[in-house]
């Protein structure tokens, strides 16, 4: 996971590099609609189409990462650094949805965690 995890932050890395000025992405986890492909596809806009699919990457990674390791009481540590790696990514990016919905998960995955234990 460690591997996987690192492999996205490079490139997210190496996109933000190739990009030549600031660029907005909204929500990673929004459903584009037909009209914004369209748009995207007339403008030709490549960097952003880039760097939106490399930070939607290691997005899904973290999660997918905390979802695997929830139920596993000898992974705590990995999960804790996942979950740590998780929320620098939202800080570094400025990504104030997918902390939310980070702070939702971790807070049900904690209440798993008591339900199972009594």
């Amino acid at each position: 996971m460690d591997y996987l995890s690192k492999l996205a932050e490079n490139r997210v890395e190496e996109a933000l590099k190739n990009c030549s000025g600031t660029i907005e992405i909204t929500d990673l986890e929004a459903e584009n609609s037909p009209d914004s492909i369209l748009l995207q596809t007339m403008q030709g806009n490549a960097e952003t189409d880039g760097i939106s699919s490399s930070l939607a990457f290691l997005w899904e990674t973290y999660k997918i990462s905390l979802d695997l390791l929830k139920h596993n009481g000898k992974m705590m540590t990995v999960y804790r650094d996942t979950a740590f790696h998780a929320f620098e990514f939202c800080k570094k990016y400025g990504r104030k949805n997918e902390c939310k919905r980070l702070c939702d998960a971790l807070k049900l995955h904690l209440q798993g965690a008591i339900r199972s234990r009594k």
